[in-house]
């Protein structure tokens, strides 16, 4: 399945209004995550939806969805698909550091209409054979088949290295060549209507800091305006 990876999206930004949390009656029950591979997926198993303060709803009820995200994040929204939410931490530079993206995109043919545990599992491994990942030697590092609220989730999650240069010392000369690595979590689902991407990217050395709470943002995801089918 191809996606455009975080570094490549061109971003119209628009303000995002506040919403009341829509909390639902089984908020509290916890995420399961069959054959979880990888530190994040384990911490990922046994979140529940974040509720109350501390956290803000980042909802868009044209596209009946929403998120739960820390109260401090910087948010904003767009009309392009690939594109729906973006939200970064406080604390993160305008360039280069913690993104949070959220996508919203139709069904090709070729997707499930519901996610099984065999597309889960494979599909952290099959983004390595994707061309713009493998441009950015991407290596996985998480996956497992996510059972929450009813709702069905692959989760992938990897490595990937972006190539660029240091500053230069001298005027007109080019810096040295250097390559940045970045931790990048996905987390995907897919319905009749819908194709819903969750991704967050975070420098590698500064991704442990944000886990426990991209955790949290994953465990929240909530169809609105939809009925559950048990």
């Amino acid at each position: 399945m191809k996606r455009t990876p975080l570094a490549l999206l061109g971003l119209l930004l628009l303000a995002l209004p506040a919403y009341a949390q829509i909390v639902p009656k089984d908020a509290a029950e916890p995420i399961e995550i069959h054959k979880a591979r990888g530190e994040f997926a384990k911490k990922l198993n046994g979140n529940v939806m974040p509720t109350g303060k501390g956290w803000k709803a980042v909802m868009d009820p044209a596209r009946r969805l929403q998120l739960m995200l820390p109260e401090k994040w910087r948010v904003t929204t767009t009309d392009q698909a690939e594109s729906v939410i973006l939200a970064n931490p406080a604390d993160a530079p305008k360039e280069g550091g913690p993104q949070l993206t959220v996508s919203l995109l139709a069904p090709r043919d070729a997707d499930p209409f519901d996610i099984d545990e065999t597309f889960a599992l494979n599909y952290a491994d099959s983004l390595a054979e994707d061309p713009q990942f493998k441009r950015l030697r991407y290596e996985p590092t998480d996956s497992g088949h996510v059972l929450m609220r009813g709702l069905k989730f692959a989760l992938a999650g990897g490595k990937v290295s972006v190539d660029g240069r240091a500053p230069s010392k001298k005027k007109g000369e080019k810096g040295e060549k250097i390559s940045q690595s970045y931790q990048q979590e996905q987390l995907i689902y897919i319905a009749t209507d819908r194709l819903v991407v969750i991704q967050f990217s975070a420098p590698s050395e500064s991704f442990p800091k944000y886990a426990d709470d991209l955790a949290k943002i994953f465990a929240s995801y909530q169809n609105i305006g939809v009925m559950k089918v048990d």
